[in-house]
């Protein structure tokens, strides 16, 4: 049992505007991960993983929402999803080796693949992909390392050393910079350091890139997501 929750942003961000009812989005299994709103607002997009009765398998599922709590969309076999433009989607394939693709989300959906079959790491799926400001380009986890590629399929590069704790890459508004969360575990006295890198720059030391510090010089610690603000 579970529900979805939007919240307000103002005046007060924790009051509960509204909640998708279990009695039309009644599931066996979970919600994965932020929703994600699309640019205008209009839509809103969530990943889940669900079973369709006790002892079946789990799938991933994508699932499109409107601004009246209506489902327009839903997608099986899929997870990840970020907004690529107001009718487009990059997600996930839930296997390995299937690698990113776009998902047109209105009317009949239109998947295409993006670059090739397992994206320079066979055997392993990407995960939490960003899009770039511009819309041309796309950051994502896949073997520990951070990755960039174009939206076409093009310019594959390794933005990062391997670091089995790095994840939640995300783009800085100018589209120079990528910040992520790293080292430490998540919820415990250590937390992940927030980190700095290139967007640009090819096999990035992540041991010795910049970290996110308060004024007393104590690193800034996150599980992620992490959003930039400016």
């Amino acid at each position: 049992e579970y529900t979805v929750n939007l919240r307000n942003v103002a005046p007060n961000p924790f009051s509960i505007r509204s909640s998708l009812p279990p009695a039309s989005f009644g599931i066996s299994g979970s919600v994965r991960g932020p929703a994600q709103p699309s640019p205008n607002a209009a839509l809103f997009a969530i990943n889940t993983r669900e079973s369709a009765s006790l002892g079946d398998p789990f799938f991933d599922y994508v699932y499109v929402f409107n601004a009246t709590l209506d489902i327009t969309f839903r997608l099986r076999g899929y997870r990840d999803p970020v907004w690529l433009g107001n009718d487009r989607l990059v997600v996930v394939g839930e296997d390995a080796d299937e690698g990113l693709f776009t998902v047109t989300v209105g009317g009949s959906p239109a998947v295409a693949r993006i670059g090739s079959a397992g994206l320079g790491v066979p055997g392993s799926a990407p995960r939490r992909p960003s899009i770039s400001p511009d819309g041309r380009s796309i950051v994502y986890m896949h073997g520990d390392s951070v990755w960039r590629i174009g939206v076409d399929g093009s310019g594959l590069t390794r933005l990062s050393s391997a670091s089995a704790t790095a994840t939640w890459p995300t783009w800085s508004p100018d589209g120079s910079q990528i910040a992520l969360v790293q080292g430490g575990v998540c919820g415990g006295f250590n937390s992940p350091d927030i980190v700095i890198i290139s967007a640009t720059s090819a096999n990035q030391s992540l041991a010795s890139a910049t970290r996110v510090t308060r004024k007393n010089g104590a690193p800034v610690r996150s599980c992620g997501p992490v959003y930039w603000l400016g």
